[in-house]
């Protein structure tokens, strides 16, 4: 079905669920202007919704400019979509136009990964870029939140972010002392600051396993005195579990795998049995704040292309 252009009255528009979390008011500002002057070059894409309005597809800036300028109507394509349709030709604009910061980007393939069922290829086939940089900025998401804030706002490097993204919560939040302490940070020197601390990690989580172990051991040994012995049933079609520097790295990246794949019944039930090693002290995790807390979502924590 071709598509139909049609002035749109700019009040009978609702946005989209769109993947920029704010809007720069003088970007704004500015881009109203270049319309009064030049005018629209390019028509807003909208849908048809509920009591005959019309949802935002594409061109948010472009509607809020004209609003700016007190349009009354705007030149819009409407296109019978769904919602993977709508959600993806979004995607690809808000990429094309490099309106994402990394982590709007990362959170951005992620939603779509959830949602739809999207894996990176996929997501890399509708965004019109690489695999390898879906996969790099899915790895944003992996840092703590202040830093995933340092490099939406562009005060961290991303060379930086994916260099501390095998750290646990607590070193990640020393590692960048090292920029604080210097006037002419390199990278190289960061990464093996990184490198250090991850091998410090590892020796810690290696305690952690054998503690873990043998409490797990103590519980198993309990249980067999008091029912006879069951076979642990195991999905073989599920991811399998990734190695990581600690207990709560891997349990949490496990968590995350089963959502990507779209597994998010199993995705819950991991969630459960991770929360309970939490509650019931099952196993000890670094110094710091714990990587999870009850009620917390994944997507609330958190080599440039």
């Amino acid at each position: 079905m071709s598509n139909i252009i049609e002035k749109i009255r700019v009040e009978a528009i609702t946005p989209g669920d769109n993947d920029r979390e704010a809007f720069d008011p003088q970007g704004i500002r500015e881009l109203a202007d270049s319309i009064e002057q030049h005018g629209l070059a390019q028509p807003i894409t909208v849908r048809p919704w509920q009591d005959g309005g019309y949802q935002l597809v594409a061109g948010e800036r472009r509607w809020r400019a004209v609003q700016l300028l007190k349009w009354k109507v705007i030149p819009s394509i409407v296109r019978k979509l769904s919602d993977e349709a709508a959600s993806g030709i979004m995607l690809l604009e808000n990429i094309q136009r490099a309106e994402l910061n990394p982590i709007e980007e990362a959170k951005a393939y992620h939603k779509r990964m959830v949602k739809f069922g999207w894996d990176a290829q996929q997501v890399a086939k509708v965004a019109n870029v690489s695999v390898q940089r879906v996969r790099l900025r899915l790895a944003l998401l992996d840092i703590v939140p202040e830093a995933q804030k340092l490099v939406r706002d562009g005060q961290l490097g991303l060379k930086y972010a994916y260099a501390k993204r095998d750290l646990d919560n607590h070193r990640q939040r020393i590692a960048p002392r090292y920029l604080a302490a210097t006037d002419n940070p390199r990278i190289k020197e960061f990464r093996t600051l990184c490198a250090q601390l991850l091998e410090e990690q590892a020796q810690e989580a290696l305690f952690d396993m054998a503690a873990f172990m043998t409490e797990i051991q103590e519980v198993r040994d309990a249980e067999r005195e008091a029912r006879p012995e069951r076979i642990i049933p195991i999905a073989e079609d599920l991811p399998a579990m990734r190695k990581a520097g600690s207990i709560a790295q891997a349990l949490e990246r496990f968590i995350r795998d089963l959502m990507d794949a779209g597994r998010d019944r199993e995705a819950q039930v991991a969630g459960s049995i991770y929360l309970g090693l939490l509650q019931h002290k099952l196993t000890r995790f670094p110094k710091g704040p714990s990587p999870l807390i009850p009620g917390e979502t994944l997507q609330d924590k958190g080599v440039d292309c």
